[in-house]
């Protein structure tokens, strides 16, 4: 994981195990219970394993939607209910737009204007799909190619010439008349 997702809002870094400590804490106080070290080190056992973003939004639903203060049991079930799908991906086939290009198609593309997919669409008077079917390689489309040409020109800018001193020969020699 980046830095740049453990910084909060405000700017401060703070890891998963803070997060859990000071959530701990939170609902510990809208429950009125007094909590102890060992029941803060049980909750962030149970719970450092997800993700940021997984354990606050569990821990937001457990301070609205609870009657009474959740154990670490349920707070791994609420975690795990916030967590992403794993199962989803694109499923695109082989195939060729009308001018003969080499592309993938979307067999159920999403609406433009509802965003529901061809095979559920509930009305014919949307605008449409022409934006969502065709999906190109980079090295297949002009935008593609333009953008993998600016790539390997800010590369060879950014590569160095030559990184010894001394041509790679006579490097080689001053090695092996240098003694170990």
């Amino acid at each position: 994981m980046s830095d740049s997702r453990n910084f909060d809002a405000d700017g401060e870094f703070r890891d998963v195990q803070t997060i859990i400590r000071e959530r701990v804490e939170m609902i510990a106080a809208v429950f009125s219970r007094k909590i102890s070290e060992q029941m803060v080190v049980v909750f962030q056992d149970a719970l450092q394993l997800y993700p940021k973003g997984a354990v606050k939004k569990a821990f937001a639903k457990a301070e609205q939607g609870l009657e009474r203060f959740p154990t670490p049991k349920i707070m791994r079930d609420l975690c795990n209910a916030e967590m992403p799908s794993r199962g989803w991906a694109y499923h695109f086939l082989d195939g060729k737009d009308a001018n003969g290009v080499a592309c993938r198609l979307d067999p159920d593309p999403n609406c433009d204007y509802c965003r529901e997919p061809r095979s559920l669409h509930p009305r014919k008077s949307c605008a449409g799909f022409a934006g969502s079917i065709y999906m190109y390689k980079p090295e297949d489309c002009e935008e593609g190619r333009a953008y993998l040409a600016k790539i390997r020109e800010l590369q060879a800018e950014k590569r160095p010439k030559f990184i010894f001193e001394k041509p790679p020969a006579a490097v080689a020699e001053a090695v092996e008349e240098f003694e170990f």
